[in-house]
């Protein structure tokens, strides 16, 4: 008797301590992860703050200052948004073709 009461005390404590290494484990892979898609996610808001950077610059230079006001709804555009402008403002000629580049836009 004496012998599985050790026996089980030995194996509980054995028990324990797997259970604390797997947990350990699965908050390291969760930080991890976090990590991860925080730089991701840093990363995404980098690159398009700095397309912003860029397709305002070229704006400027094409078709004039920008008004702030088309400057914040430059601001609200995706990614894809974004690159299409890049795109289409190779076409522009005035401050009105962008203008109306934002209006067909959908809401």
């Amino acid at each position: 008797m004496q012998e599985s009461v050790i026996y089980q005390e030995l194996r509980e404590e054995a028990r324990e301590e797997a259970f604390q290494q797997v947990r350990e484990e699965m908050r390291q892979a969760l930080r991890q992860e976090a990590r991860e898609e925080a730089l991701q996610q840093v990363s995404q808001e980098v690159q398009l703050k700095g397309e912003r950077a860029l397709i305002l610059r070229l704006l400027t230079r094409k078709v004039g200052e920008v008004p702030s006001s088309t400057k914040a709804q430059i601001e609200t555009l995706n990614l894809v948004q974004l690159e299409d402008l890049g795109e289409a403002l190779l076409n522009f000629a005035t401050l009105a073709d962008l203008t109306q580049w934002l209006e067909q836009l959908p809401q």
